[in-house]
């Protein structure tokens, strides 16, 4: 049986020790800030008392304050003495408790006054001055161990699961040398299950800690806001904000789980082969709706990882996708959703490569469908490799799902009317809502960085921030307001776009277009869009509709354009 390399397990043990140290680190404040409460809790029912100050300063750090005193008082006939001011020892710069306390402890000691001190009744030589929680500072305290703890905790897990995963994987190379499709466990029995669990604990841990961390800011914002007008502090609301947000998204990765369950895959071309086909039976738990529309995507992603530590960053490209809509028939709701997916797979793109640290090719096959209530999601990353035999190239018959549906040029957003003087198309303004309001939502948040930037005097930050806050905005606006408008009359091409109006139309005649073209310009998720272009005899190029959703229907709207003013297009 293959083990782990000893190489390998001293990297494993390393990791242990490294997030050990983490874990001690974020659990020794944690511990303190607890300790506080329970102090603040018992002393509840201590008995006030008057004492008599000796002695009040305030130690001043480098950018943190302390506040000690010296006091004398009397207990059941007993002298004793105190220097306890709170609960929380030590210098910190949270809120201006220690100036104002020890501005207080100043005039009773100037005015000779009497100062109520509260004495534990069990162990009377144990008294405090101010025995209230600061409850800003116990939130500040508990961010290390949320940070710090849970980050040493995931460590130490990911080293102890990497280690034994490892082992089976390296088991896994041995047993099949030549058959890398093999060495990943979620492929072993060809049958590949959906990400909607993955995805809901990922979901839950990440929101729990973003929310626990960012619970403490509204009461360290009050404090700046109402006590000393930093208004430009309120945004620092926008964490709390985003674990509202996230609590959201986790709440729908329920709602999601529980109505459908995790779908599955059954692959019958294990793995797939460039120049094939993938081909495999999907399977959802619950029944779509008879007549609603699937959509299926197979994607061929690079994604590269760059930059270390906390500027580490992963990115994906996407070097090919291709995609389906399939209508769910009466016989393929049965014990759930069944039915038949096929996808050809092109030659000249690249095999899954999962070897590289930092560079990795994957192949995603995604669904999505809306329907009544709440819509259904899934990916699926499958296997996509080089076998050594030659692949049976399919047929366009053969290479189609069984409930696909022909390409449709409608479903591109497109308002279509046959005029008297030819075929008229409208591409309305706000066609994709969604990435509008994703765009602007954004928009905001640097735009708020950008006055706050300015209101601190970073001046140079704030032009950096301002400068993409007018790309994001005009991107934003893009999205909103941008439409275009094309007829088709008596061979020639009118275009006018426009935002708030439409511009002069421009008339193009046929023979004067060389060439239309379907580009690939923005992603979201996983979801393409793509701008359609005519070239120019001139080399001129006029951006026809932008933003259209769906390759194979945008290439219908181009073939129809083309068929419509008599010029070749091969797609």
């Amino acid at each position: 049986m293959a083990g782990i390399s000893p190489k390998s397990r001293l990297g494993s043990g390393c990791l242990i020790v490294f997030g050990a140290v983490f874990f001690i680190a974020g659990m020794v404040p944690g511990f303190f800030a607890v300790a506080s409460v329970i102090d603040w809790y018992e002393a509840q029912d201590w008995t006030p008392v008057d004492a008599r100050i000796s002695a009040a300063d305030l130690e001043r750090g480098d950018d943190t304050w302390r506040v000690t005193a010296r006091y004398h008082y009397r207990f059941n006939g007993v002298e004793y003495d105190g220097d306890r001011v709170s609960f929380h020892g030590g210098s910190d710069n949270i809120g201006d408790f220690h100036r104002t306390t020890h501005a207080r402890l100043q005039e009773h000691l100037r005015n000779k006054r009497p100062l109520t001190v509260h004495v534990d009744p069990r162990n009377p030589a144990d008294a405090v001055i101010v025995r209230d929680m600061r409850w800003g500072l116990f939130g500040f305290l508990m961010i290390f161990p949320l940070v710090f703890g849970t980050a040493g905790a995931g460590i130490i897990g990911f080293s102890v699961y990497g280690g034994r995963r490892l082992a089976r994987q390296n088991q896994r190379e041995q047993m099949y040398p030549a058959e890398p499709w093999r060495w990943n466990p979620d492929w072993q029995d060809g049958v590949v299950r959906g990400d909607t669990s993955k995805a809901l604990w990922f979901a839950g841990f990440f929101a729990t800690v973003w929310n626990l961390i960012s619970l403490p800011l509204p009461v360290l914002l009050w404090d700046e806001v109402v006590r000393h007008g930093n208004y430009a502090a309120l945004l620092g609301l926008l964490f709390p904000a985003v674990g509202v947000a996230l609590i959201a998204w986790v709440v729908r990765l329920v709602l999601q789980q529980r109505r459908y369950g995790d779908a599955s895959f059954t692959l019958d071309t294990f793995p797939a082969v460039p120049g094939g086909q993938l081909a495999g039976k999907l399977h959802i738990p619950a029944s779509l709706p008879v007549n609603s529309i699937l959509n299926a995507r197979l994607s061929c992603i690079h994604e590269q990882t760059t930059g270390s530590g906390k500027n580490r960053t992963t990115r994906e490209h996407f070097l090919w996708q291709d995609e389906q809509r399939l209508r769910i028939q009466p016989h393929h709701v049965f014990e759930g959703t069944r039915l038949h997916v096929v996808f050809p797979v092109p030659a000249d793109q690249p095999p899954t490569d999962d070897t590289g640290p930092a560079s990795r090719i994957l192949w995603r096959l995604a669904f999505s469908a809306d329907v009544p209530g709440l819509d259904f999601s899934t990916t699926l990353e499958v296997p996509v490799f080089h076998t050594g035999t030659k692949p049976v190239t399919p047929s366009a018959a053969t290479a189609v799902s069984d409930a696909a549906e022909a390409p449709d040029w409608r479903r591109t957003g497109v308002l279509a009317r046959q005029l008297p003087e030819g075929m008229e198309l409208v591409f309305p303004s706000a066609r994709h809502k969604g990435m509008a309001v994703m765009l602007t939502v954004i928009t905001a948040i640097f735009g708020a960085a950008t006055v706050f930037l300015a209101s601190e005097g970073e001046v140079f930050m704030a032009v950096v921030f301002g400068g993409f806050s007018l790309l994001l905005l005009w991107g934003s606006l893009h999205g909103w307001l941008r439409r275009s408008r094309l007829m088709l009359s008596d061979g020639s091409l009118w275009v006018q776009t426009g935002h708030l109006w439409w511009s002069k139309p421009t008339r193009w005649l046929a023979h004067e277009i060389r060439d239309l073209r379907v580009q690939s310009t923005t992603r979201v998720g996983n979801t393409r869009y793509y701008d359609l272009s005519a070239l120019t005899a001139g080399g001129n190029t006029i951006r026809l509709a932008s933003t259209l959703a769906g390759r194979r229907d945008t290439e219908a709207l181009a073939g129809m354009i083309a068929d419509r003013l008599g010029v070749e297009w091969e797609g």
